[in-house]
Protein backbone atom coordinates (compact mmCIF):
# COMPACT_ATOMS: atom_id res chain seq x y z
CA UNK A 1 0.00 0.00 0.00
CA UNK A 2 2.92 2.35 0.72
CA UNK A 3 4.39 1.83 -2.74
CA UNK A 4 1.07 2.60 -4.45
CA UNK A 5 0.53 5.73 -2.33
CA UNK A 6 4.09 6.88 -3.03
CA UNK A 7 3.77 6.26 -6.78
CA UNK A 8 0.42 8.03 -7.08
CA UNK A 9 1.79 10.96 -5.10
CA UNK A 10 4.94 11.07 -7.23
CA UNK A 11 2.98 11.03 -10.50
CA UNK A 12 0.61 13.78 -9.36
CA UNK A 13 3.53 15.78 -7.96
CA UNK A 14 5.39 15.44 -11.24
CA UNK A 15 2.36 16.70 -13.19
CA UNK A 16 2.01 19.68 -10.88
CA UNK A 17 5.76 20.36 -11.08
CA UNK A 18 5.70 20.27 -14.89
CA UNK A 19 2.75 22.65 -15.00
CA UNK A 20 4.46 25.03 -12.59
CA UNK A 21 7.65 24.83 -14.69
CA UNK A 22 5.64 25.71 -17.81
CA UNK A 23 3.96 28.58 -15.97
CA UNK A 24 7.39 29.89 -14.98
CA UNK A 25 8.56 29.67 -18.61
CA UNK A 26 5.44 31.46 -19.84
CA UNK A 27 5.73 34.26 -17.31
CA UNK A 28 9.48 34.63 -17.93
CA UNK A 29 9.14 34.85 -21.72
CA UNK A 30 5.90 36.86 -21.78
CA UNK A 31 4.17 34.03 -23.64
CA UNK A 32 6.63 33.87 -26.53
CA UNK A 33 6.18 30.34 -27.86
CA UNK A 34 9.78 30.00 -29.07
CA UNK A 35 11.12 31.30 -25.74
CA UNK A 36 8.79 29.03 -23.75
CA UNK A 37 10.38 26.03 -25.45
CA UNK A 38 13.94 26.99 -24.57
CA UNK A 39 13.25 28.29 -21.06
CA UNK A 40 10.98 25.27 -20.49
CA UNK A 41 13.95 22.95 -21.09
CA UNK A 42 15.28 24.21 -17.74
CA UNK A 43 12.12 25.03 -15.80
CA UNK A 44 10.13 21.87 -16.52
CA UNK A 45 12.69 19.41 -15.09
CA UNK A 46 13.35 21.88 -12.26
CA UNK A 47 9.66 21.68 -11.40
CA UNK A 48 9.16 17.98 -12.10
CA UNK A 49 11.91 16.65 -9.85
CA UNK A 50 10.90 18.46 -6.64
CA UNK A 51 7.25 17.93 -7.57
CA UNK A 52 7.71 14.17 -7.75
CA UNK A 53 9.61 14.05 -4.47
CA UNK A 54 7.08 16.25 -2.65
CA UNK A 55 4.21 14.29 -4.21
CA UNK A 56 5.62 10.98 -3.01
CA UNK A 57 6.10 12.41 0.48
CA UNK A 58 2.55 13.81 0.44
CA UNK A 59 1.16 10.44 -0.71
CA UNK A 60 2.96 8.60 2.07
CA UNK A 61 1.91 11.24 4.60
CA UNK A 62 -1.75 10.89 3.57
CA UNK A 63 -1.40 7.15 3.96
CA UNK A 64 0.01 7.64 7.46
CA UNK A 65 -2.76 10.12 8.40
CA UNK A 66 -5.42 7.73 7.13
CA UNK A 67 -4.15 5.15 9.62
CA UNK A 68 -3.18 2.50 7.05
CA UNK A 69 0.34 2.27 8.43
CA UNK A 70 -0.71 1.80 12.07
CA UNK A 71 -3.39 -0.81 11.70
CA UNK A 72 -5.76 -1.98 9.04
CA UNK A 73 -8.89 0.11 9.18
CA UNK A 74 -11.39 1.25 6.64
CA UNK A 75 -11.10 4.74 5.23
CA UNK A 76 -14.41 6.52 5.58
CA UNK A 77 -16.24 8.30 2.73
CA UNK A 78 -15.42 11.71 4.20
CA UNK A 79 -11.71 10.94 4.16
CA UNK A 80 -11.89 9.65 0.59
CA UNK A 81 -13.75 12.80 -0.49
CA UNK A 82 -11.29 15.07 1.31
CA UNK A 83 -8.21 13.39 -0.12
CA UNK A 84 -9.71 13.18 -3.63
CA UNK A 85 -10.66 16.85 -3.57
CA UNK A 86 -7.19 17.85 -2.37
CA UNK A 87 -5.42 15.77 -5.01
CA UNK A 88 -7.65 16.79 -7.91
CA UNK A 89 -7.66 20.43 -6.85
CA UNK A 90 -3.91 20.60 -6.46
CA UNK A 91 -3.46 19.16 -9.96
CA UNK A 92 -6.32 21.06 -11.63
CA UNK A 93 -5.68 24.58 -10.38
CA UNK A 94 -2.19 24.99 -11.94
CA UNK A 95 -3.44 23.43 -15.20
CA UNK A 96 -6.39 25.84 -15.40
CA UNK A 97 -4.06 28.78 -14.72
CA UNK A 98 -1.68 27.53 -17.43
CA UNK A 99 -4.46 27.25 -20.03
CA UNK A 100 -5.80 30.67 -19.04
CA UNK A 101 -2.38 32.36 -19.41
CA UNK A 102 -1.75 30.70 -22.77
CA UNK A 103 -5.23 31.67 -23.99
CA UNK A 104 -4.77 35.32 -23.04
CA UNK A 105 -1.28 35.57 -24.52
CA UNK A 106 -2.08 33.80 -27.76
CA UNK A 107 -5.08 35.97 -28.66
CA UNK A 108 -4.30 37.73 -31.95
CA UNK A 109 -4.78 41.49 -32.26
CA UNK A 110 -8.11 42.73 -33.53
CA UNK A 111 -8.60 43.86 -37.11
CA UNK A 112 -9.21 47.39 -35.86
CA UNK A 113 -5.89 47.53 -34.00
CA UNK A 114 -4.06 46.19 -37.08
CA UNK A 115 -5.72 48.77 -39.34
CA UNK A 116 -4.94 51.53 -36.84
CA UNK A 117 -1.29 50.45 -36.72
CA UNK A 118 -1.13 50.43 -40.52
CA UNK A 119 -2.67 53.91 -40.75
CA UNK A 120 -0.18 55.23 -38.19
CA UNK A 121 2.86 53.75 -40.00
CA UNK A 122 1.75 53.68 -43.64
CA UNK A 123 4.53 56.03 -44.80
CA UNK A 124 7.19 53.82 -43.17
CA UNK A 125 5.69 50.68 -44.73
CA UNK A 126 5.70 52.29 -48.18
CA UNK A 127 9.30 53.47 -47.74
CA UNK A 128 10.33 49.94 -46.74
CA UNK A 129 8.65 48.52 -49.84
CA UNK A 130 10.54 51.02 -52.03
CA UNK A 131 13.84 50.15 -50.33
CA UNK A 132 13.24 46.41 -50.72
CA UNK A 133 12.40 46.82 -54.41
CA UNK A 134 15.73 48.61 -54.85
CA UNK A 135 17.69 46.05 -52.81
CA UNK A 136 16.24 42.89 -54.36
CA UNK A 137 19.07 40.60 -53.19
CA UNK A 138 18.85 41.78 -49.57
CA UNK A 139 16.94 38.95 -47.87
CA UNK A 140 16.52 40.00 -44.23
CA UNK A 141 17.88 42.13 -41.43
CA UNK A 142 17.90 41.45 -37.69
CA UNK A 143 19.10 43.46 -34.71
CA UNK A 144 22.71 42.36 -35.18
CA UNK A 145 22.76 40.19 -38.29
CA UNK A 146 21.80 40.29 -41.97
CA UNK A 147 21.25 37.89 -44.84
CA UNK A 148 23.53 37.99 -46.77
CA UNK A 149 26.05 38.27 -43.95
CA UNK A 150 28.02 41.02 -45.72
CA UNK A 151 25.42 43.26 -47.43
CA UNK A 152 28.17 45.43 -48.98
CA UNK A 153 28.76 42.57 -51.45
CA UNK A 154 25.33 43.23 -52.99
CA UNK A 155 25.62 47.04 -52.82
CA UNK A 156 23.80 47.70 -49.52
CA UNK A 157 25.81 50.13 -47.37
CA UNK A 158 26.08 49.91 -43.57
CA UNK A 159 24.16 53.20 -43.33
CA UNK A 160 21.31 51.68 -45.34
CA UNK A 161 21.28 48.60 -43.05
CA UNK A 162 21.03 50.99 -40.08
CA UNK A 163 18.09 52.71 -41.81
CA UNK A 164 16.36 49.33 -42.28
CA UNK A 165 16.86 48.54 -38.60
CA UNK A 166 15.47 51.90 -37.48
CA UNK A 167 12.41 51.56 -39.72
CA UNK A 168 11.71 48.01 -38.62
Amino acid sequence: MRVVAGLIGAVLGTIIGVVIGLLAAIVTTHNDLFGIFFIGICTVPAGALPGSILGAVAGLRLLYVSGETKERRRIGPKQVLLVSTAVIGSAAIPMVVLVWIIRIGMTPPSDQSLLSNFDKHEATFNALIDMLETDRDFVTVGENWTDPEHPQTIGVSPARVTTYRLML
